[in-house]
């Protein structure tokens, strides 16, 4: 049986990568050409219970709005803030509402902290296939008017850890500072304390990230300098978007990056209203994360404001004109949700050597299914020298049918289904992907 053109492989993977990575978004297996996506988002009280002049805190409500949000964005990494500072709904209530429904079994989390009493917390999570948990640590825990400032290590499961026992650790601290334009030196003072912590207790170029909700209306203001002007090193942030100016009193120049507020009028969550018009969500890299000087690197263009179509300044996400960069339903989710949009970016691994030596193109070469059209039965022939786990089948709406441990040259029986054109993916000890299309008559 003739074998598809490598052209055609590419297509049929970069459909997959465009159309099923949002029904199948959180499949358990990665990539070496996969990106890490990173999320920041301030989801405006969320755990707190509903009242009557508030019902829309419901949690059920808030939960399947936050759902609906990242199964569309897919990431995999999410630092949360402004969250009830309680210690099971952080670390139990939602996995089990947001992300277990989305992903059972595929999320882990930071370590819960409240050292400031703050009736509010922040907190880390992470996708177990691609990162492992090493501690979560309190630098800044002095306000009690804010939530602990937490740095969280993670570090990446190359396919060959168990083999070579290297890996990459990636930092990353979680905050969110007081809020109030009559309050900018308590954030001084807060992201000074957290900064000692840092420049203390780092001494080389580190993968870094500081995210979250800093509540400035300025990158003039004292704490986004101490971040961005540090003169240590190590420690000077930087932001990956280059939109540094005066956010608040020139919303129309930073149109596509305002994070805050999405609504003009309360939809009933008692959260702060006025439109777009304020940068308060940020992601901040060192400089090894925007140059891959430590294995992990920035894909230039990927930060963005999710939601953000830059035709909203001062207006609420959903009024006129309608938003055409997300889905309605995701607009719907994010107006709903908080008053706040989420920020994204990605980030790519670029060092070869925590990855196998097999690549997608030499598995593609190796591995054919026969007969192919077929009636009922495909036979996927595969060499010895490569060893696949596991075989899954999917339709062209992303519905997966079948998923199989792999025998010797293994056959799939799709006799029960209708005709039409399906899609085999063949994940190998690695977890490398490969993708064969068959067509069923």
């Amino acid at each position: 049986m003739k074998l598809f053109s490598k052209q055609l492989i590419l297509k049929i993977r970069h459909f997959y990568f465009v159309f099923f990575l949002y029904n199948i978004a959180l499949s358990n297996a990665q990539t070496a050409l996969d990106s890490i996506k990173i999320m920041s988002y301030n989801v405006g009280n969320f755990g707190i219970a509903s009242t009557t002049s508030c019902p829309l805190l419901n949690i059920s409500t808030k939960s399947a709005y936050l759902r609906t949000i990242i199964s569309y964005e897919n990431p995999d990494i999410i630092g949360l803030v402004k969250m009830n500072a309680d210690s099971n709904f952080c670390t139990n209530t939602v996995l089990t509402n947001v992300l277990n429904p989305v992903c059972n079994g595929c999320w882990g989390n930071g370590s819960f902290s409240n050292v400031s009493t703050y009736t509010k917390a922040d907190m880390l999570y992470f996708k177990t296939n691609k990162f492992g948990f090493k501690n979560s640590t309190v630098i800044y825990s002095a306000d009690p008017n804010i939530s602990d400032i937490k740095l969280h290590k993670l570090y990446f499961k190359s396919p060959n850890l168990a083999t070579t026992h290297d890996t990459i650790f990636l930092k990353i601290v979680v905050a969110h500072l007081k809020s109030g334009s009559g309050n900018a030196s308590d954030r001084a003072t807060e992201i000074g304390g957290a900064m000692s912590w840092l420049n203390a207790n780092t001494t080389t170029n580190e993968n870094i990230i500081f995210m979250g909700d800093f509540n400035t209306t300025s990158s003039n203001e004292t704490c986004f300098q101490k971040l961005i002007n540090s003169t240590n090193t190590n420690t000077k942030f930087y932001d990956p978007a280059n939109q540094l100016g005066d956010w608040s009193a020139n919303p129309n120049t930073f149109a596509h990056w305002l994070t805050q507020s999405t609504r003009t009028s309360d939809p009933g969550d008692c959260l702060a209203t006025g439109g777009l018009n304020d940068r308060f969500d940020h992601i901040l890299l060192t400089s090894s994360l925007l140059n891959g000087t430590n294995s992990l690197r920035y894909i230039s263009g990927t930060y963005q404001v999710v939601g953000q179509d830059g035709n909203h300044v001062g207006a609420s996400l959903i009024d006129p004109p309608t938003n055409a960069n997300v889905p309605s339903t995701v607009t719907n989710a994010l107006y709903n949700m908080s008053e706040h949009l989420p920020v994204v970016l990605k980030l790519v691994v670029n060092n070869p050597s925590v990855f196998s030596t097999n690549s997608i193109a030499d598995l593609e070469s190796q591995i054919s299914i026969t007969p192919n059209p077929s009636t009922a039965q495909f036979k996927v022939l595969i060499p010895e020298s490569i060893k696949i786990d596991t075989i899954k089948v999917f339709t062209l709406m992303g519905a997966e049918l079948v998923s199989e441990s792999v025998t010797t040259n293994p056959e799939i029986n799709l006799s029960q289904f209708s005709k039409g054109i399906y899609f085999i993916q063949l994940i190998d000890e690695h977890q490398i992907y490969v993708f064969k299309k068959v067509v069923l008559q």
